[in-house]
Order: structure tokens, then C-alpha cells, then sequence
């Protein structure tokens, strides 16, 4: 049996610059980085994207640095929005949902754990990973 996917990202792209929305057909139609940047001074951060995340698995991304992974992560922690494309959390548009439905989610379903400078040193890697669950109420 073949379940439906827990998140899905289709055709998400996310663009950081002064207006994105100005450039974000040129980004959808595939328009070069390099151009993107040097002629409308707009940066890529994905670019139609399309995942589909199952639910209680490991999912990897990896990518050299800048390469949009931390990016990635924010949109599925629904801590930005993309510029264009839809997130699916079991079936729902996250970008239709209210900021209590946001925060929701983010409570019992997504946490996100930066490296470095935002994990406890006193706490092995588990309690570190089990801290989000452990002070939700």
C-alpha cells in the first residue's frame, strides 16, 4: 500500500531581492541565476521545486553550501512561505492556513533544529532532538 505523502512541495520557489514577486515568472521559466542576479538584482533561493516527504522516515537534503538547503527547511518548518508553488501538510495548502493553524503545526508536527550555535552543549545529540517535544505543552 502506497500512502499519501506527509509533506509536499510542488513547483515552490522562493527568490530574496527588494520585490520578488516582480521576478518570480522569470524564475518559474527557468531564467539563469547569474542573470537573475546581475540584471534584476533578485537572488534564487529554489527554484521549482517538487518533494514529496513521507511520513516517518529520514529525508536527507544535501547540497553545497548556498545551495538552498537551509531555505528548504524553513519553508517546510512553514517558518517563510515560498513566492510561488504549493506546500502540502496531509493534503493541506499551508499557504491557506491562519497563523493558528501555522502555529499548530509547528507545535505537534515539524520541528527544526539549527546546527551549531543553537544546540545546548550540556545535552547529547537525543536530548537535543527531544527538547522541542519535551517543552510543548
Amino acid at each position: 500500500m502506497i500512502s499519501k505523502p506527509y509533506i509536499k512541495l510542488k513547483n515552490v520557489s522562493k527568490v530574496f531581492g527588494q520585490n520578488p514577486d516582480t521576478v518570480i515568472d522569470l524564475v518559474q521559466n527557468n531564467i539563469d541565476k547569474a542573470e537573475l542576479q546581475n540584471d534584476y538584482n533578485h537572488v534564487i533561493g529554489l527554484q521549482n521545486i517538487n518533494i514529496d516527504i513521507p511520513k516517518n522516515k529520514i529525508q536527507v537534503f544535501m547540497g553545497l553550501s548556498g545551495s538552498g538547503k537551509s531555505t528548504l527547511l524553513h519553508l517546510i518548518a512553514l517558518m517563510e512561505k515560498p513566492n510561488s508553488g504549493k506546500i502540502l501538510f496531509l493534503d493541506k495548502n499551508t499557504n491557506d492556513l491562519n497563523e493558528r493553524e501555522i502555529n499548530k503545526i509547528r507545535k505537534y508536527n515539524i520541528s527544526l533544529i539549527f546546527q551549531n550555535n543553537n544546540l545546548i552543549s550540556d545535552l547529547n545529540v537525543i536530548e537535543n532532538v527531544m527538547l522541542p517535544l519535551l517543552i510543548r505543552e
